[in-house]
């Protein structure tokens, strides 16, 4: 890849920052969330499940931060891949809410790469669902593209299982 691709990424990055945010804001590498005990299948097992409470989409990155992601050349290229699924420049929420999959969220870049490549397939573009999908695996500690092939695969599954519940059963004369 190009470094002038990272170019482009990193003034889009000055245009993004809002000065005063980067001024008076700035982000931990680490995420606010909050951690619950659940019941395993097993009853003498416990799991931790982690529940994450900020909104990714709330989260604004100083423009140094921005750069510094933006200086790793597989990030910009994520970047660039994920334009390519939507179809459009990436807003300003959106790139924050990448970096915080990234930065907050501790998503690899292959993950988050199909976290939208999964969206987009089911014609889900909006940045809340995206949001929401990837809190939910964090959450789940799904750290590979096989775990999350399996939890969606679950999810469609139990999904065809509501519809089949669901349809009216014919009357037999």
């Amino acid at each position: 890849r190009s470094s002038a691709a990272s170019d482009v990424y990193k003034r889009q990055a000055n245009a993004m920052a809002d000065p005063i945010a980067a001024e008076s804001a700035s982000v931990n590498s680490t995420s606010s969330y909050q951690t619950e005990t659940v019941r395993a299948a097993k009853p003498d097992i416990k799991q931790t499940e982690v529940i994450y409470t900020a909104e990714p989409s709330k989260v604004s990155y100083s423009k140094e931060q921005l750069n510094g992601f933006l200086a790793n050349d597989n990030f910009s290229m994520l970047l660039f891949v994920i334009e390519q699924y939507m179809g459009r420049p990436l807003s300003t929420k959106e790139t924050n809410s990448i970096v915080y999959f990234y930065d907050g969220l501790k998503l690899s870049t292959d993950l988050i790469e199909y976290l939208f490549e999964y969206c987009v397939e089911h014609n889900k573009k909006s940045i809340n669902y995206i949001e929401k999908v990837a809190l939910s695996w964090a959450s789940k500690n799904i750290h590979t593209i096989a775990e999350a092939k399996e939890e969606t695969s679950n999810h469609t599954d139990y999904v065809l299982s509501l519809i089949h519940i669901s349809e009216p059963t014919r009357l037999r004369r």
